[in-house]
């Protein structure tokens, strides 16, 4: 494998090229290369590597750590610090944009800009420890966490207001109908629709169990897929969260919330990760089948890849701690 100075290079250069293509085609093409590069360098890269990527001394780099200015990661077994990755990769991208423009303090006009811009701020953690998320990954099983994190869902649905009264005052399924989301992904596969489960459901199948509102799923768009779709949602009574009719929504694309009378499903054909959109079929080639026994058939879920691509780039609060908690049950990542 090359160093990982010189991925980083590869990468950033990459992503420069990928911004001037105009073909969808080409773009994602390119970013299914730049993918399989960035799967080399894991959550983090060692100081002296990434020095040599940003073009600078260890020495200098440590200072910029310790102030706190540059986030870091470890991997379980090791106390060295790695400069996180997508930091790190963002950092050297404005670094070369910065001294094009003639700046000579390049690394610190970098910093303060990507800073302004929220690239460079530690990720919020999750209240477990590594260790924690760890035992709990290797002592449970997909079927199990679900199970749990429905429960956990439903709690949290119980808190709304009535769902009965607002029912009987918007008509129809809203956003506090008591979610059966066994029951949804019984519907959409009895119908035969192939999709790929994303989101909050899909983050404790693959490890950090929590609860979440709805079901987020990828759908294949087109064809036959499109009317078991919409079969499927016909039968649980769907209306769009926004204004508007669910046809006209259907076929004008774009991704939509939907509220039925089983819960909340967020469809999402278009979905992106750090490299833009992340089409279906690369999805589904990395997704892993998953059986539970309250569904009756196979669901496919995102890979742990995809599913931290995707949060790394949503980069809400939630989204960060998704990262670091699928880190630390796979093992990829100490405290």
């Amino acid at each position: 494998m090359a160093a990982e100075s010189e991925i980083v290079s590869q990468i950033v250069a990459l992503r420069r090229v990928r911004a001037a293509l105009t073909a969808p085609a080409e773009r994602r093409r390119l970013s299914r290369v730049i993918r399989q590069l960035r799967r080399q360098l894991g959550a983090g890269v060692p100081k002296q590597q990434a020095a040599t990527a940003i073009g600078v001394s260890v020495q200098a780099l440590d200072r910029w750590v310790a102030a706190g200015k540059i986030p870091t990661v470890r991997r379980p077994g090791s106390s060295r610090e790695l400069i996180d990755t997508e930091a790190l990769l963002a950092l050297v991208a404005e670094v070369e944009h910065q001294q094009e423009h003639g700046e000579r303090r390049a690394l610190a006009k970098a910093i303060a800009a990507l800073s302004e811009e929220g690239k460079l701020r530690r990720r919020l953690r999750p209240n477990q420890t590594a260790r924690e998320l760890r035992h709990e990954f290797l002592h449970s099983t997909p079927a199990g966490r679900l199970r749990q994190g429905i429960a956990l869902s439903h709690v949290s649905a119980s808190l709304a207001a009535n769902y009965r009264e607002r029912n009987e005052e918007h008509g129809g399924p809203n956003e506090d109908t008591p979610p059966d989301f066994f029951g949804l992904l019984r519907t959409l596969c009895a119908a035969g629709v192939e999709f790929v489960l994303i989101g909050g459901f899909a983050v404790t199948l693959q490890g950090f169990t929590r609860n979440t509102k709805d079901i987020d799923i990828v759908p294949r768009s087109g064809g036959e897929n499109d009317t078991r779709l919409w079969n499927a949602l016909g039968s649980l009574g769907a209306r769009p969260a926004a204004a508007g009719d669910l046809e006209r929504l259907l076929e004008g694309g774009g991704n939509w919330v939907l509220y039925t009378t089983l819960g909340r499903i967020d469809l999402m054909p278009y979905v992106e990760d750090t490299e833009g959109e992340l089409p279906y079929e690369e999805l589904r080639e990395s997704a892993e089948e998953v059986t539970i026994a309250e569904v009756g058939s196979p669901i496919w879920v995102a890979s742990v890849e995809h599913l931290i691509g995707m949060k790394e780039h949503a980069g809400r609060d939630q989204d960060q701690i998704d990262v670091t908690a699928l880190r630390r049950a796979h093992g990829l990542e100490a405290d």
